[in-house]
C-alpha cells in the first residue's frame, strides 16, 4: 500500500554534562542551539521531530548534579530513553539523525549501536524492553545469570566465550533475527516506490568531541574509590561505526589537555570501507569550546556552523530556521561587544599585510569583536582532573581501545578521515592568543606537522541543499573562492607529518568552508573576510608553523605516567 502519511526525520539531541536547555538559564551548548534551529516542516514536506535529552547531572538538586555530572550516573537511562523514543515514533521510511556532545555524544553513538544490534523494537517488543536490554548488556559478561530466562523467548543464544568479540557479534546477529521472526523488532521496511525491502539505517550521527577511551571521561582514582563506574560498566555499548550508519560527523578539539578527556576518534572498519561517509575535523579550542557552553561562543559558532553544513548537505537533507540561527550568531557577537574594556584582549597580528586589517577591526568595534577564528580558548581547571596531569592531543596518531579494560591497542587507527579546519591555520598565522588568553597560540597539538599549499585531490566541501540554502549567503561583493580555492587543487592546504612515527597516513587535508560557515564569516564583517584571505596569501615557506617537537612538560609527563599506570592496573 502506498504511503499516505508525511515522512518524518526523527532527530534526537543528546546534550553534554550539566547541560539542560529545559531547566535553569545557562549558556547553551551547540546541541541546545542546533535543537532550536531545526525547522519543523521541510520544503519537501518532511516533518522534523526533535527530541531533546538534557545531559547527566541536570537534576533538580545538588546531589543529583554531583553524582550525575562528576560520576556519570544516569547515562544508561538516557540511552534507553533515546532508543525508546525512536522505537515508539518510527514509521517505515522515516530518517533518523542523532546529535550529541561529550557524554551526550557517547549516548548518541550508543543508541546507534543499539539500532545496529537490535533493530527498532515493535510495540510488542517494547513490552520486554528491559529483559532484551539486559541480554544485550551482558553478552560479554562471563559470569552473568539471566533473571528473565523466558523473556523475550526461551533458549536464548549466548556466546560460549564472552571475551571473544567476533563470537559476541555473531550471537547478536542470531538474537536480532529471532526478535524479528517473533515480530518483536524491525530490521527492514517496505519501500512501495521500489517494491522492495530496505534496511533501517541511521541517516547521520553527528557529535562534538566524544571523549574517554569508550566515550566516557574516566578518572582512575574516582572509580577505584567507588565514586565512578569503571570501563566494565560501559564495555557493552557499541559506539563503533557500523553498516547501519550512513553518515558520521565529529568535531574534535585540539586544545583539550585533561587525560580523562582523550578523544574517542572513529575508525571505519575494513568491511565497511565504502559504506559510511565519515568526516572528522579538528578545531582550535578545548572540549567546551568545540561543543559550546562558554560565555565566549566564537569558536563554538565555527564548529556548530561546520556541523550544520554537514547535516544540511544534499546527502543528509536536514533543514534549519535561518532567522533563529542568525540570532545565535548575533548573541555571540553581542557578548564580545558588551565586555568591559578591562577584559578586552589585545589580539596580535604578525604579518604586515594583516596589521591594517587588525587596526580596521579595532576601529570598527573598539577591539570588542574578536576576528573569525580568534575566540578565547578556555582551559578548565578542577581538582579532580588536575591530579591526572595534562596530555597534549595527537591528531592522526590515536590507537584503538580495548573495550574490556580501556587500554590502548598497539596499532594506530586507520581510515579515520581526519581533517584540520581552516580556522586553525588562520589563527596560527595571525598569532592568536593561547589558552585563557595567555601568550601566543602555537597549536601544540600539531607539533611535528607543517602546513603547506599543495596539489591535493580531496573530496569537496559539502554540497548545499538546493531546496533551501539561500544564494544570498554567498557574498556577491567578495570572490569567496579566494578563501578556499576549491575549484583548483593547487589552491588547497594540507598538514604533513614530519615526525618519526610510522603513521598510516602522514597527511591531513584542510577542511574547506561550507555555505553556513561562509555565512558566519560574512556576518563578522568585511575585515574578517580580509583577514582570512590575507592568511591564505602567505607563501608556504613563510608560514608560521607549530613546534617542531612535541612539548614534554612536567605536567604532561605526569599525565603520560598516569595513563600508563591506568593501562597496567586497568583503572
Amino acid at each position: 500500500m502506498p504511503r499516505t502519511y508525511a515522512r518524518k526525520r526523527l532527530i534526537v539531541c543528546c546534550d553534554g554534562t550539566w547541560m539542560n536547555s529545559d531547566g535553569s538559564t545557562q549558556i547553551p551548548s551547540n546541541v541546545t542551539r542546533m535543537s532550536r534551529c531545526f525547522s519543523h516542516h521541510c520544503s519537501d514536506g518532511t516533518l522534523q521531530i526533535i527530541n531533546y535529552q538534557s545531559g547527566v547531572g541536570t537534576g533538580s538538586n545538588m546531589i543529583d548534579s554531583i553524582v550525575g555530572g562528576a560520576f556519570g550516573k544516569g547515562i544508561a537511562e538516557r540511552i534507553r530513553e533515546a532508543y525508546a523514543f525512536l522505537c515508539t515514533n518510527y514509521s517505515p521510511g522515516d530518517e533518523i539523525v542523532l546529535l550529541g556532545f561529550s557524554r551526550g555524544a557517547f549516548t548518541a553513538r550508543s543508541v546507534a549501536g543499539m539500532v545496529a544490534n537490535l533493530g527498532l523494537l515493535t510495540a510488542e517488543g517494547l513490552k520486554d524492553f528491559m529483559p532484551i536490554f539486559k541480554d544485550m548488556e551482558n553478552w560479554g559478561n562471563k559470569g552473568h545469570k539471566d533473571k528473565s530466562p523466558q523473556r523475550p523467548f526461551s533458549n536464548k543464544p549466548w556466546p560460549l566465550d564472552p571475551t571473544n568479540g567476533d563470537m559476541v557479534k555473531e550471537v547478536a546477529k542470531i538474537y536480532r533475527t529471532r526478535l524479528e521472526e517473533a515480530g518483536l523488532t524491525r530490521i527492514y521496511y517496505e519501500d512501495p516506490a521500489e517494491d522492495t525491502k530496505k534496511l533501517i539505517t541511521i541517516k547521520a550521527v553527528a557529535v562534538f568531541d566524544t571523549v574517554g577511551g569508550l566515550g566516557i571521561p574516566q578518572v582512575g582514582w574516582m572509580h577505584r574509590l567507588g565514586f565512578q563506574p569503571s570501563h566494565k560498566e560501559y564495555q557493552f555499548w557499541d559506539t563503533t561505526l557500523s553498516d547501519r550508519i550512513e553518515h558520521a560527523f565529529q568535531a574534535l578539539a585540539l586544545d583539550e589537555t585533561r587525560p580523562p578527556f582523550s578523544p574517542a576518534v572513529w575508525e571505519k572498519s575494513e568491511d565497511d570501507e565504502q559504506q559510511c561517509d565519515l568526516r572528522q575535523v579538528w578545531f582550535p579550542g578545548s572540549h567546551s569550546n568545540c561543543g559550546g557552553g562558554w560565555p565566549d561562543q566564537a569558536i563554538a559558532d565555527i564548529s556548530m556552523a561546520w556541523m550544520m553544513d554537514q547535516l544540511s548537505s544534499a546527502s543528509v537533507g536536514c533543514e534549519f530556521d535561518l532567522d533563529i540561527l542568525d540570532r545565535f550568531f548575533q548573541d555571540s557577537q553581542k557578548y564580545s561587544r558588551n565586555l568591559p574594556k578591562s577584559e578586552h584582549p589585545k589580539i596580535p597580528v604578525a604579518r604586515q599585510s594583516l596589521q591594517a586589517i587588525k587596526k580596521s577591526i579595532d576601529q570598527e568595534t573598539g577591539g570588542f569583536l574578536r576576528p573569525w577564528g580568534f575566540g578565547k580558548i578556555h582551559k578548565k581547571v578542577s581538582a579532580a582532573y588536575t591530579v591526572a596531569g595534562s596530555i597534549i592531543r595527537s591528531p592522526g596518531q590515536y590507537r584503538g581501545i580495548n573495550p574490556k579494560d580501556g587500554s590502548w591497542k598497539k596499532e594506530y587507527l586507520q581510515s579515520t578521515n581526519e581533517h584540520i579546519h581552516s580556522s586553525v591555520r588562520v589563527r596560527l598565522q595571525g598569532l592568536g592568543l593561547g589558552l585563557n588568553d595567555a601568550g601566543i597560540w602555537d597549536c601544540p597539538a600539531l607539533a611535528e606537522w607543517t602546513v603547506e599549499k599543495c596539489d591535493l585531490d580531496v573530496s569537496e566541501p559539502v554540497v548545499a541543499h538546493p531546496r533551501w540554502v539561500p544564494k544570498t549567503w554567498i557574498s556577491e561583493e567578495k570572490d569567496t573562492e579566494s578563501i578556499h580555492l576549491s575549484d583548483t587543487a593547487a589552491g588547497r592546504w594540507k598538514w604533513v607529518y614530519q615526525g618519526d612515527k610510522q603513521l598510516h597516513s602522514s597527511t591531513m587535508p584542510e577542511e574547506p568552508l561550507g555555505p553556513i560557515e561562509r555565512h558566519l564569516l560574512h556576518t563578522l564583517g568585511k575585515e574578517s573576510w580580509d583577514l582570512v584571505e590575507s592568511a591564505g596569501d602567505v607563501k608556504s615557506e613563510e608560514m608560521v608553523q607549530p613546534p617542531q617537537q612535541r612539548k614534554d612538560s612536567i605536567r604532561e609527563k605526569l599525565g603520560s605516567l598516569w595513563a600508563t599506570v591506568r593501562r597496567w592496573t586497568h583503572l
